[in-house]
């Protein structure tokens, strides 16, 4: 009985490690951590652009409406995505569509 429980766990440890190392897959083989590289590097490369219009932008949430409801004075924020010069006066100010919301018990 002994040797029927210890080969059935043999069999069970040596299943596990097949499965193991047929779900390693091509993204651990060196070659392609040698392409992903170099695709990062690319990539990196050719979002300067973008890193500078994000260096000038800017998301704030701005107060739109404040209401006493039940009780409670429920104020409304809504977050906007403002964009300045290198001088830092604003250009152009567009609404994301996100709403926070924050409620005071009067």
């Amino acid at each position: 009985m002994k040797k029927i429980l210890s080969l059935v766990g043999l069999l069970c440890m040596l299943l596990f490690m097949f499965y193991i190392d047929s779900t390693e897959g091509e993204e651990h083989h060196p070659s392609a951590r040698i392409l992903d590289a170099e695709e990062t590097a690319q990539e990196t490369a050719g979002s300067s652009s973008d890193y500078d219009s994000m260096a000038n932008t800017a998301h704030e949430y701005l107060l739109e409406q404040t209401e006493q409801k039940d009780g409670w004075i429920i104020e409304t924020y809504q977050e906007y995505k403002i964009q300045y010069d290198e001088e830092g006066r604003e250009i152009d100010r567009e609404p994301t569509g996100n709403f926070d919301y924050l409620r005071y018990q009067q």
